[in-house]
């Protein structure tokens, strides 16, 4: 149980950050979508 929590805890400081990087991903490639069919 307590390796379990040590590993969310963990997990709790990637992701924010992997989130982040995601939207930027999805953003730039709508941009560069809406940007191709102007």
């Amino acid at each position: 149980m307590k390796s379990l929590m040590s590993f969310f805890n963990q997990h709790a400081k990637v992701m924010p950050a992997l989130l982040s990087i995601t939207i930027i991903l999805i953003e730039a490639s709508i941009a560069l979508y809406i940007l191709r069919n102007i």
